[in-house]
């Protein structure tokens, strides 16, 4: 009996080795001081390195070489503290990284800031639902509005400005999520 403790404690203490999201750091340093120059003295590009290449970092399992790369870019080897790691470990790793700052050339810079949006023709972009006028199946097909929602809103027609739904309750998640898919029409009779 207790040998399987034995095995279970060995293969908790891999699993914390290889897939624990907080590397761990060793009293004692087993990374040189200096890197020697050379072939080896190459450091790892933050902003570049594959997944393999950053698990080759002392303390970096797949976990963390995942939450490295998805919290790119980086501007200096300090920023790794935006994925997650604590600064001994930022310390350990800046001998052996570094960071690149890349600017797009003029054409990509262009094509960002002014992507090409196809437009849709008329007859596929959906009407804007008017809030004072429309039915209750309407408005629970607006993203967010649940049953309850979608009553309470009828209940306090009419609405001139967006804020009057804020001020009747609606959250504000929520009415900046329909706020481009509807429109403010002269309140329908019977209405308040």
């Amino acid at each position: 009996m207790v040998t399987s403790w034995k095995h279970l404690a060995a293969w908790a203490l891999a699993f914390l080795l290889i897939e624990a999201p907080t590397p761990l750091v060793a009293a004692r340093a087993t990374v040189p001081e200096e890197v020697p120059p050379g072939p080896a003295a190459a450091k790892i590009d933050l902003n570049r390195a594959t997944s393999d290449q950053l698990q080759k970092l002392p303390g970096i399992s797949k976990a963390w070489a995942r939450r490295i790369i998805a919290n790119r870019p980086y501007h200096s080897v300090a920023a790794l503290k935006k994925a997650g790691l604590r600064q001994p470990a930022i310390a350990q790793l800046g001998p052996l990284v570094t960071v690149t700052i890349y600017k797009p050339s003029p054409q990509a810079a262009a094509k960002q800031a002014s992507p090409v949006v196809p437009r849709l023709p008329d007859r596929l972009i959906p009407a804007k639902v008017d809030l004072n006028s429309a039915s209750l199946q309407q408005l629970q097909n607006l993203p967010g509005v649940e049953p309850g929602m979608a009553a309470h809103i009828l209940a306090g027609r009419p609405y001139m400005n967006m804020d009057d739904l804020a001020r009747d309750g609606i959250p504000l998640n929520t009415i900046e999520r329909i706020q481009p898919l509807v429109t403010l029409g002269p309140p329908a009779l019977g209405n308040k």
